[in-house]
This record gives structure tokens, sequence and C-alpha cells, in this order.
């Protein structure tokens, strides 16, 4: 099993598209995966399931993988993190035209 933890530190936080990108990458992957936050843990291929988690700005998400594929998982859900639920991804839809 494989667990790590994310700060979101996009402004705009965790709503329907980046949680549509995040369970899209998800489902590329044959191992469970759940996210969690301040104790709350659904199926992390869920896109009701990661609206739900109502994340916002400074929110920290848990996550654990657990199968055959869970590093490539985790490296995979940390660049689909990265892409949606950063400063940095926040800036560049901000600034695009």
């Amino acid at each position: 099993m494989v667990y790590f933890q994310y700060k979101i530190t996009s402004p705009i936080g965790l709503h329907a598209r980046p949680a549509a990108n995040i369970t899209k990458a998800a489902e590329k992957y044959v191992s469970k995966i759940t996210i969690g936050r301040d104790g709350d843990k659904l199926n992390g291929k869920s896109l009701m399931g990661m609206i739900a988690l109502k994340a916002y700005e400074g929110a920290v998400l848990d996550v654990w993988i657990e199968g055959p594929d869970e590093e490539e998982a985790r490296v995979g859900l940390l660049e689909a993190f990265d892409r949606e639920l950063s400063r940095e991804s926040y800036e560049k839809l901000k600034n695009s035209p």
C-alpha cells in the first residue's frame, strides 16, 4: 500500500473540472484508490465523490493506493494533482486567452 498527502494550493480548490480530470487519471490504474479529507474517505475514481469532498485552497487530501500498479498510480496522481490543484495551474488558467 502507498500513502501520501497533497495540499491544495489553487485558490479555486477542487471543483468539477479538476475533479473530472483527476478521476479520469485515476481510472487508468487497476489499483484501488481512496482519497480522503478530514476523516471522510471515498473512491478516488468517483467524480461525484471527489466533488463531495468540498476541498478548498489549503485543504490536505489523504491518498491511499493499493494494488499491482500502486507506484505508477502514485506518480500519475501526483502529476494530475499538480496539473489541476496547484497555484501554478491556477495562474496558467487565469492568464490563458
